[in-house]
């Protein structure tokens, strides 16, 4: 077993490993009527809309936490009205098919979370809990529930380490961010005025882990020869859909390089899991 090597770590832990408090920040902070809409909150939308109409009112996005997890999972980051049209649509329909504890457990595994204390860029919830706080994230405390249910909005902006895992000269902008989410939530009466208090008044950076150095560790050729096949695999997937053919395809060293880097990117970012047919004993031997 051999984990598939990403500029992006990256680990998912079932919805029961997850504390409350990190559910009840982030909803409390980023869909405040998660529990109540159907995918999409109207007047959010349209609110969003006349503000990218008009210039006035700043970027609020209108998104609830569904339009986020389909925008991450299956559009892409470019600002059009087509996309956002197909994003309000898959978030109802996504709304039809899933539980909300589903959704925002799916969530909660996929979103960005900025670094750990070795600099590496890290996903999901428990990566986040552990690679920042060095506890499992249904452990958290209130203060670093929230300070991690912060961290999604401006993941790098947020975190307190830099790209080589050294501690920030300033960590003002993630404790605002954390002080912050502990008033919607104080607000949305989830927790009360001395837990939000003393949550706020908690210096959260005694908490913080101290910097390590990432681990490098060298692939054998099992590990490469899998990873090229598996890329093969997938890279089909991705030509027919832009409608080119396997001949065209075979014939263009040109096509095959940048459908060859397009299946390697989503091996390491989509969370695939590999089989093959090889007899680990056997291999083991015959090395």
């Amino acid at each position: 077993v051999s984990v598939i090597k990403s500029d992006l770590i990256r680990t998912s832990v079932s919805a029961d490993n997850i504390s409350p408090l990190i559910k009840q920040a982030l909803v409390s902070t980023e869909d405040e009527n998660f529990y109540e809409h159907k995918g999409i909150v109207p007047k959010a939308l349209i609110r969003a809309t006349i503000s990218d109409v008009t210039g006035l009112g700043g970027s609020s996005g209108g998104s609830t936490i569904t339009q986020q997890l389909i925008k991450q999972q299956v559009l892409t980051n470019e600002t059009s009205y087509k996309r956002k049209s197909s994003e309000i649509l898959l978030a109802m329909r996504t709304e039809k098919f899933f539980s909300k504890e589903e959704l925002l457990n799916a969530y909660l595994n996929v979103s960005p979370f900025g670094r750990n204390n070795k600099g590496e860029n890290i996903a999901g919830i428990e990566e986040a809990a552990l690679g920042i706080f060095d506890v499992h994230a249904k452990d958290v405390t209130l203060p670093q529930a929230a300070f991690l249910a912060g961290l999604p909005q401006s993941p790098i902006e947020y975190s307190p380490y830099t790209n080589t895992g050294e501690f920030k000269e300033s960590f003002e902008y993630g404790l605002k961010r954390k002080d912050a989410v502990l008033f919607n939530m104080y607000r949305e009466k989830r927790i009360n005025k001395k837990e939000y208090e003393e949550a706020k008044a908690y210096d959260l950076t005694k908490d913080f882990k101290k910097p390590a150095s990432a681990s490098s560790d060298d692939s054998g050729y099992l590990y490469n020869y899998l990873y090229e096949e598996a890329s093969d695999v997938l890279a089909p997937i991705y030509y027919e859909k832009d409608g080119v053919t396997k001949e065209e395809y075979d014939a263009s060293k040109e096509l095959q390089n940048k459908y060859d880097v397009i299946a390697k990117r989503e091996l390491r970012q989509n969370g695939y899991t590999v089989h093959s047919s090889i007899d680990k004993g056997i291999h083991n031997a015959m090395q």
